[in-house]
C-alpha cells in the first residue's frame, strides 16, 4: 500500500505540472485501482488490524483521493492536525475533563480561542464584550465575520 501510494502522489505530482498528459493521468489512475485492489485484499486477512485498517479505509475510498478532483483540498490532513494540536496538548496537559458539561464549556472557549487568534482578535476582548452583552452592556460580538 505505501509503494502504490508513494507512486500516485508522484503521478499527481507530475499531473499537477503537466496536467493535459494523458500517460501521467492513465498512470494516476492506474495506480489508484491498484492501491483499491490492495485493500480489498487486506479485507479478507484473518482477523488483525491490517484488516480493520482496509475495511476503514475502504469506507472513506472515495474521499482519499478527493484532492484529484478539487484543487482547494490538500493531499494530507496536515492542516487539520495542525488545528486541533493546541487543544490535544490543553487535554494532555490537564488530565482531560470529568463531567459533560466541562467538556462542552472546554471545546466551546478553545474553539473561541482558537478563531480569535485565526482571525488576529484579542480572546479576552471578546470574552470581555460577551460578559458585557449578557449583562445588558453592549452588543454580543460576532465570530463570523462578515462577508
Amino acid at each position: 500500500l505505501q509503494q502504490t501510494q508513494y507512486a500516485i502522489f508522484n503521478d499527481y505530482n507530475a499531473f499537477v505540472e503537466a496536467p493535459h498528459h494523458g500517460d501521467i493521468k492513465a498512470s494516476l489512475f492506474a495506480n489508484i485501482k491498484i492501491f483499491h485492489r490492495t485493500l480489498r485484499k487486506g479485507r479478507t486477512l484473518e482477523k488483525c488490524q491490517t484488516r480493520s485498517f482496509c475495511q476503514n479505509l475502504l469506507k472513506h475510498f472515495t474521499c482519499l483521493w478527493r484532492f484529484i478532483h478539487y484543487p482547494d483540498v490538500e493531499r494530507t490532513n496536515n492542516h487539520g492536525e495542525r488545528e486541533i494540536r493546541p487543544a490535544v496538548i490543553y487535554r494532555k496537559q490537564s488530565f482531560g475533563v470529568q463531567s459533560l458539561r466541562g467538556e462542552r464549556y472546554t471545546e466551546r472557549v478553545l474553539t473561541v480561542s482558537r478563531t480569535c487568534k485565526k482571525q488576529q482578535q484579542s480572546f479576552i476582548a471578546f470574552v470581555s464584550d460577551s460578559v458585557k452583552a449578557l449583562w445588558g452592556q453592549g452588543n454580543y460580538p460576532l465570530l463570523i465575520q462578515p462577508s
